[in-house]
């Protein structure tokens, strides 16, 4: 396994310069795709299990573009979200779209970012279960940030971002043991190029399937295929990082899955790309009166940096994000249990980005 030295460089650290004061041109591509997700007992827990979900909690969700010209305008700035409904027949999928695109005089001169999310919900169908429940869930997502910049050398980048957790409590409200399947899997592929130098291009991702409540043997993992990681490097300054956790070791209850890629500007033209999938089961046995908390959790993050040797004065800002609905992000956001109705659509939170250039 490689180690990434770094998801994001700042410019003012960033000392890949070449002898070419404008170090143009320049290209970078930060990209990835990944899909995911879990069934719980074939759609539905067991009689005598209750289930419920938290809503869901908003780590981030941005996209921020910028170069550093007066004459660049801000081209493109989208936002499309739709709710979802579980309880329709068929279920409609959440949605939420996100693009924005910085030109400049030339609009073949760019930086842009992107996010691409769907995820669909199926309610559990467990006859003792009477809130709302995840049966089943399916989450296919991108992300995306690109800079091109073939004229004169200035600061340039993008960045996009996106991630939740949800939690799903498992609650034994008869009177014996009662044991259950949870099945899951992720398939994802992450790729970053940068043809020419001063500038690096990073894409990461994370999905998690965390339980707590649990005494030893209460919860079995069982590797449904066998994991699969394929990771493909051209030119120099390219590096990846991958790591899945999983029962045991001890202490570890669930299943985590990181990874990132990252090319750095050598000059010429560097690529990485990585791609992992893996099938999984849990097998979580519950007693009276035992209540179990499943925290799903997944993140992305694209970005893309240039910054020439010498290239002006430093601090460009960006217009900010759409405010949505509520507030309150948090890297670290714990979540409450309040319950949800039945055709409850996925919350929506915004935050304001700015994207600034260091000072050279």
């Amino acid at each position: 396994m490689k180690t990434l030295k770094t998801l994001w460089i700042s410019c003012a650290s960033l000392t890949l310069c070449t002898a070419n004061a404008q170090a143009v041109p320049i290209e970078a591509l930060s990209f990835l795709s990944v899909t995911h997700g879990f069934t719980v007992s074939g759609g539905g827990v067991p009689a005598g299990v209750s289930s419920l979900v938290s809503g869901p909690a908003f780590d981030a969700f941005s996209v921020s573009t910028g170069i550093d010209d007066a004459a660049a305008v801000l081209a493109v700035d989208d936002t499309d979200v739709m709710p979802g409904c579980s309880g329709c027949s068929p279920s409609v999928p959440f949605t939420s779209v996100r693009n924005q695109r910085t030109n400049r005089s030339d609009p073949t001169e760019f930086s842009l970012a992107s996010y691409d999310i769907e995820s669909l919900i199926e309610q559990d169908t467990g006859v003792d279960t009477v809130s709302f429940a995840v049966g089943e869930r399916e989450v296919s997502r991108s992300g995306l940030a690109q800079t091109r910049i073939t004229s004169t050398g200035v600061d340039a980048g993008a960045r996009s971002e996106y991630g939740l957790t949800r939690t799903q409590f498992f609650e034994n409200v008869g009177n014996a043991p009662v044991s259950f399947n949870i099945t899951g899997f992720f398939d994802a592929f992450l790729l970053t190029r940068y043809a020419g130098s001063d500038g690096v291009a990073s894409a990461s991702t994370s999905i998690s399937w965390l339980f707590s409540g649990l005494e030893d043997g209460d919860l079995l993992y069982l590797p449904l295929d066998t994991y699969i990681l394929d990771a493909d490097e051209i030119g120099l300054g390219v590096d990846f990082t991958e790591e899945l956790t999983s029962m045991p070791p001890a202490g570890f209850q669930g299943l985590s899955f990181t990874s990132g890629v990252n090319a750095t500007g050598s000059g010429a033209f560097s690529e990485v790309s990585l791609t992992a999938s893996h099938a999984f089961l849990f097998n979580l046995t519950l007693d009276p009166g035992q209540t179990a908390a499943m925290r799903f959790r997944f993140a992305q993050f694209n970005s893309v940096e240039y910054a020439p040797e010498t290239s002006g004065t430093g601090t460009v800002p960006i217009p900010s994000g759409l405010v949505l609905l509520s507030s309150g992000l948090s890297l670290v956001a714990g979540l409450g249990g309040r319950r949800r109705e039945e055709h409850d659509p996925e919350d929506l939170r915004g935050c304001e980005t700015t994207f600034a250039f260091a000072d050279d």
